[in-house]
Parts: structure tokens; C-alpha cells; sequence
């Protein structure tokens, strides 16, 4: 795995708050999000996602 130092391209690049591991996606933040929510991208650091089922809550009931 090259050093985040050396990455070139334009994207995200998450970096383990403790420790050296480091992931980088080439994908903006809103494209990863929806990726992560849809399955259609996989991380290391998100392995939890897609949930099997997710709601929105709104909140107006504490607006």
C-alpha cells in the first residue's frame, strides 16, 4: 500500500484516527455516501453498511 502522501488523484481519503490504516476512494463525499447506503461501494472503515433496513426520522418533533 503506497503512503496517503503519494495518492494523486482527487477524492476522499480516510485515515484511521489510531493508527496508520489509511483507505482511499476516489469518489466525492456525497458519491460515497450514497454508494455506502446503496451497497454499491465497500470500505474497509464502513463495513457495517448498507444496513438491512434504514428509516429517516425527521425531526420536527423537536423543532
Amino acid at each position: 500500500m503506497d503512503h496517503p502522501e503519494t495518492v494523486t488523484h482527487q477524492g476522499i481519503l480516510d485515515i484511521e484516527g489510531r493508527g496508520p490504516a489509511w483507505e482511499s476512494c476516489p469518489h466525492s463525499c456525497s458519491e460515497l455516501l450514497g454508494g455506502l447506503l446503496t451497497g454499491e461501494t465497500r470500505s474497509f472503515y464502513f463495513d457495517e453498511f448498507p444496513l438491512p433496513d434504514h428509516t429517516f426520522d425527521p425531526n420536527s418533533d423537536i423543532l
